[in-house]
């Protein structure tokens, strides 16, 4: 479940989220702040194997994707 921040500013509108002036999503950025280190890893894991998972699906489909730079 997503949870969204609670502060409002002049650049939130309604649901969407904060950003600086590059773009960046600064809601997302504190919210990741707030986990430790080992359950950062742990989402970073779990968001590879979803990865490994979409791209195998793609190779067992017949498609391929000459340009990934992972192979």
């Amino acid at each position: 479940m997503i949870k969204l921040e609670n502060t409002v500013n002049s650049t939130q509108i309604g649901i969407f989220p904060v950003q600086d002036e590059n773009g960046i999503d600064l809601s997302a950025l504190r919210r990741n702040l707030r986990l430790t280190p080992t359950e950062r890893i742990e989402r970073m894991r779990i968001a590879l194997k979803f990865a490994m998972e979409v791209r195998h699906a793609g190779r067992r489909a017949g498609l391929s994707n000459r340009n990934s730079p992972v192979e």
